[in-house]
């Protein structure tokens, strides 16, 4: 048995964390501590492999806007409420490339409460950067 939403919040950390919202898109997060309540939510990804299927998933052929926000991302990446609570590496697997690039920081966006806190990081120029 899976645990509720909240128990992975606050139990787990390495664990995926999605939800539904707005009644039409789900978003993807890395939870991240395991002594109180912590995720990461992926904005965007670059995506490298599986074009053509994200591409139908999407209905889209531009490939910065394949995944370029949480909607979009799990939308191309095909993922829904039955990856939560996974431990991530098993069907979802991070991957890192080549540290050539400048980590930048900003203020959180598309939210109303907390908007001054600069939560948000980005590879600095990178064209699938959502918003």
């Amino acid at each position: 048995m899976r645990p509720n939403k909240s128990e992975i919040m606050r139990e787990t950390f390495g664990h995926v964390y999605v939800y539904f919202i707005y009644g039409m898109y789900y978003c993807l997060n890395f939870t991240t501590d395991r002594g109180g309540a912590g995720a990461v939510l992926i904005r965007a990804a670059e995506p490298t492999k599986g074009l053509a299927l994200m591409e139908e998933r999407r209905g889209a052929s531009d490939i910065r806007k394949l995944a370029s926000g949480p909607g979009r991302l799990c939308q191309a990446f095909g993922l829904d409420l039955s990856f939560n609570g996974e431990r991530i590496g098993r069907r979802i697997k991070v991957k890192t490339g080549k540290v050539t690039s400048e980590i930048a920081i900003s203020k959180r966006i598309g939210i109303t409460r907390a908007t001054h806190l600069e939560w948000r990081f980005y590879e600095r120029g990178s064209p699938f950067v959502s918003r």
